[in-house]
């Protein structure tokens, strides 16, 4: 998966750089993306910072949407992981923290870096 910030959408690529399919663009409705980030993956959910949105756009691995994650507690999220016990750990320069949430969006936690 790349995510694509000038396109406002995110590409897929097969091992070899064959082009697979793209999800998002512009826009602030769910499952269009404003300026994409980065993105992490997690079984077969396709987890991407939003810039634009302010906050973490969830998709299925074939590029279906899912769900989104902090609409309304983020800044500018800027990175997202995944924990080894399935917890998101999300970057936010906005707000100069990183707030930790569970897989499916709900808050857990907020540790505070400036």
């Amino acid at each position: 998966y790349v995510a694509d910030y000038s396109n406002n959408r995110v590409q897929k690529f097969d091992v070899n750089g064959n082009y697979i399919l793209q999800f998002g663009g512009g826009g602030s409705a769910h499952g269009k993306l404003t300026y994409p980030i980065r993105i992490t993956t997690h079984n077969d959910k396709v987890f991407v910072t939003e810039l634009g949105n302010h906050f973490i756009s969830v998709f299925q691995a074939n590029g279906q949407f899912s769900h989104i994650i902090g609409k309304g507690q983020l800044g500018w999220p800027y990175d997202v992981t995944v924990t080894t016990n399935d917890q998101l750990l999300i970057a936010d320069r906005g707000h100069h923290c990183i707030y930790t949430f569970t897989l499916d969006g709900n808050y857990v936690s907020k540790f505070v870096t400036k």
